[in-house]
């Protein structure tokens, strides 16, 4: 995430430790990354989502313009095509620039190759980059013994906490 925080740094992953939460990372880079107005798209809070930008009161949600990712009520699974949907109705200078997968009570693992090829292809008929950014903290412990699918290949962002490594 702080190679959009910070773009003077230069690599292919930077890391910044802050002693903060991870929603106030994930703030920061809504404050970076989008406009106010802009679009982003997340998981809500009902279906699983984290807070900050699932909850109908987070910060996010006063300052940008959000759609919820589709969730199938019966299955509790993603469902990929009517999110792709839901973002392909915005009108012309309303799409969606910034995706955030935050699973905090969500039931399933998140397929993240299955979020970059949607944003790729919500990207390509939209012509507006769509950054993808993760907040796997609660799962980051299960990540780092391969219980979890890894996020890095597929994101473009990854925030992590210490706060969850205890």
């Amino acid at each position: 995430v702080s190679r959009y925080l910070y773009p003077a740094v230069r690599s292919e992953y930077t890391v910044d430790l802050r002693p903060h939460s991870a929603s106030t990372a994930l703030y920061a880079f809504f404050r970076r990354t989008l406009k106010p107005g802009d679009t982003f798209m997340t998981m809500s809070f009902l279906d699983g989502g984290m807070v900050t930008g699932g909850h109908d009161r987070s910060l996010p949600v006063r300052d940008y313009k959000r759609i919820l990712l589709v969730v199938d009520p019966g299955t509790r699974q993603i469902d990929y095509i009517h999110t792709k949907l839901d973002a392909l109705k915005e009108p012309e200078g309303q799409e969606p620039r910034l995706l955030v997968i935050g699973p905090v009570a969500h039931t399933r693992p998140i397929d993240f190759y299955a979020f970059r090829k949607m944003a790729d292809e919500i990207s390509a008929e939209t012509g507006v980059p769509l950054l993808l950014v993760a907040d796997v903290s609660l799962h980051f412990p299960e990540i780092l013994i391969g219980d979890y699918p890894n996020p890095f290949p597929s994101m473009d962002g990854v925030i992590l906490s210490t706060r969850h490594l205890g």
